[in-house]
């Protein structure tokens, strides 16, 4: 079976497995924008497909591979701090800010500033983002200067930016400014055999190449191919991780070693638009509460404990099952 492999040089063990035609295209697309140094890229894809290594691999095809590939996760920053995350800030800017700190799009200055989750940003930072993009300049937090950079930027996101620029979430301008050349990442779903030869590939990852890929069998294989994966290529890293544990000192990973894929109905979950099959009736008397907290623990469970997929089971947004797992 032949792998399409690239090494990521900042990060050893990352690599694009490329065997299923939609990949192959992905890595094409990827492969054209790397010899265009300024051009700006959008990568698009649920949860877990591997953005982040698809824009690996963009930085280190090109000529700014040898600078700095700097990742921000947009989503993790708190709003009140993503200004000085990503522009730094003047010492004395904010209270607590004791020194002058370099922001992110500094830090990145020659190489790539990767923004993932990019749709989470707050609107008062888009407007900035769309500063240092057009102008090529940031302004630190608390300062007057007009600092000069020179980098990539790409950018990620699993959220439907189009529909949060119609709801008024987000910049219009911003979008377009970013989308100037869009990839988008498949589901592990579409990738047909593709999940084969990932699982191969985390196979060897996880055993360090001391066991034969041909651990799985035909049935284990056959479960692959019929689990829809949720959670995408997460979801199947660390279910071979946990598949090569179960199969101990045998060796082999069976369709029954893979039986923790299963849903609570036995089927494999869907991952859109759940029907109520797909969940266990609770027992008559059960509170809203409790219905809720035991609707949320199988949605996890399903997603292989990803919180965005899970999210998308049950139809909330992330922030909101996020909000109501505090509560809970």
């Amino acid at each position: 079976m032949a792998l399409r492999q690239e090494l990521a040089k900042q990060r050893g063990d990352d690599r694009v497995v490329c065997v299923s035609p939609a990949m192959k295209k992905v890595m094409e697309l990827a492969d054209r924008v790397a010899q265009m140094p300024e051009t700006t890229v959008m990568i698009t894809g649920e949860s877990g497909v591997g953005k982040e290594v698809v824009a690996r691999f963009v930085h280190n095809s090109g000529s700014r591979a040898k600078e700095r590939f700097v990742a921000v996760n947009c989503a993790a920053i708190s709003p009140s701090l993503v200004e000085s995350e990503l522009f730094g800030h003047e010492k004395g800017a904010f209270t607590g800010a004791d020194r002058r700190k370099l922001g992110k799009f500094e830090y990145a200055d020659g190489g790539t500033l990767f923004l993932d989750e990019v749709g989470d940003l707050p609107m008062e930072a888009q407007a900035k983002l769309l500063r240092a993009l057009q102008d090529r300049v940031v302004e630190r937090v608390g300062g007057v200067e007009n600092i000069k950079i020179d980098i990539r930027v790409i950018c990620a996101t699993n959220r439907d930016l189009a529909a949060l620029v119609r709801e008024a979430q987000f910049r219009q301008d911003l979008y377009y400014r970013l989308s100037v050349f869009p990839i988008h990442v498949p589901p592990l779903r579409e990738r047909g055999e593709g999940v084969l030869a990932l699982a191969d590939f985390f196979i060897n990852r996880f055993t360090e190449g001391r066991r034969s890929v041909e651990m799985l069998t035909e049935g284990a294989r056959n479960a692959l191919l019929k689990h829809l994966w949720p959670g995408n290529v997460r979801e199947l890293a660390n279910a071979m991780e946990r598949a090569i544990i179960l199969a101990g000192r045998e060796g082999r990973i069976t369709a029954d070693t893979l039986s923790f894929l299963q849903g609570p109905g036995g089927d494999s979950p869907s991952p859109s638009s759940p029907s109520t099959a797909q969940f266990q009736l609770p027992p008559e008397g059960i509170s809203l509460e409790e219905l809720e907290q035991d609707l949320i623990r199988q949605a996890l469970l399903m997603a292989g404990n990803n919180q965005s997929a899970a999210a998308r089971l049950l139809g909330l947004t992330r922030s909101k099952l996020r909000s109501r797992l505090k509560e809970l």
